[in-house]
């Protein structure tokens, strides 16, 4: 049941003796021409405090300018969408950090929910971050109209909007290279969807550590999918049923797809890595949640997500001076690290 008794602003400024709009000036920051004396200032704070009275904080929001609420928007649907939430853990540690908060909203396809988030840009957020957007060139620059925004993992360089993005390139290229090193020739790819730019970059990763040392790539052992762990399995399942020699190493675009690998090796009564060596990338939650622990590439999630955050503030202001925190930059590449663990030995025997 909602209470009607807390007080109102009206409520303190009948106690102070003073307008509404003064005592709106006082408690909420609102802007006005007229100057209000230290002795006003302590009436109206001295009513309110014995009436109990606590600023509204749209109210607030709405005079400052500011709701000091930062969005969050992706795609979130299906399973349990791990990678949404080591970024979102970091830009939670990060709004905590500057006193702001965060309204996450969700959509279900980039290009259908357009006008959907637009409706986002209501005023009830000062900024968004996109995790992992497709936005087309038109739509972003009508979106830079409405509301600041940065993009994690957008895939697309565009003028003027900042995306933060990893070495993707480069992390599939040290993996598929320690696995060479190890001694597999004979090394498979399950990426992800290559509709996608990262999807694509790893792929590139892997063909380049593959021409490097000589090796000749097997289009057999290329089998397309998404980034999920169902596609992981469907695409393994396929593999060990096609009844052609089997690769002594797989490299999986992301740990999702690995672990749907990994379960059906062992399904099958297989071991990694004695019988196949499996790796991913990202380093979730997940990668040491597998039989075996699985080697991968590490993504930097948190810097990621206090960078977006820092580059949001930057745009909007951080405080109620609106003081910019950093210098703002096009877009960042983050590199990455390959983790070793059990997933990935030397071929069998």
């Amino acid at each position: 049941m909602r209470r009607t008794d807390a007080p109102t602003l009206k409520d303190v400024a009948r106690e102070a003796g003073v307008a509404a709009m003064t005592v709106s000036v006082v408690l909420n920051g609102a802007r006005s021409a007229t100057r209000v004396s230290d002795a006003t200032r302590v009436r109206i704070e001295e009513a309110a405090k014995r009436l109990h009275y606590r600023p509204n904080a749209v109210g607030r929001g709405l005079s400052r300018r500011r709701m000091d609420t930062l969005g969050v928007v992706a795609v979130i649907d299906g399973p349990l969408n791990l990678y949404f939430l080591e970024i979102l853990n970091g830009i939670l540690a990060e709004c905590v950090g500057h006193g702001q908060n965060t309204t996450v909203f969700s959509v279900s396809d980039w290009r259908l929910d357009e006008d959907k988030i637009l409706q986002f840009c209501d005023g009830r957020v000062d900024g968004i971050i996109f995790l992992g957007s497709h936005l087309t060139p038109e739509f972003s620059e009508l979106l830079s109209r409405r509301t600041s925004f940065v993009t994690i993992h957008g895939g697309v360089m565009m003028p003027g909007i900042h995306n933060l993005e990893v070495d993707d390139e480069g992390g599939a290229h040290k993996i598929v290279t320690h696995m060479i090193e190890l001694g597999h020739r004979r090394i498979g790819h399950f990426p992800g969807a290559l509709d996608q730019s990262g999807a694509r970059q790893r792929f590139a990763g892997y063909k380049r550590a593959m021409e490097e040392a000589g090796i000749p790539i097997d289009p057999s052992l290329i089998l397309e999918g998404d980034f999920t762990a169902v596609s992981g399995s469907e695409r393994m399942a396929a593999l060990l049923g096609s009844g052609l020699p089997l690769p002594t190493a797989i490299f999986c675009a992301n740990d999702g797809i690995a672990y749907g690998a990994l379960d059906v090796v062992a399904a099958r009564g297989l071991q990694a890595p004695r019988d196949i060596s499996i790796g991913g990338f990202d380093d979730l939650m997940l990668a040491q949640m597998t039989t075996p622990h699985l080697t991968t590439i590490r993504q930097p999630f948190r810097d990621m997500a206090a960078r977006a955050v820092q580059l949001l503030l930057n745009q909007v202001g951080d405080g109620a001076d609106n003081q910019p925190l950093l210098e703002p930059t096009a877009s960042d590449i983050f590199p990455v690290e390959l983790v070793m663990r059990e997933s990935v030995g030397p071929p069998p025997s």
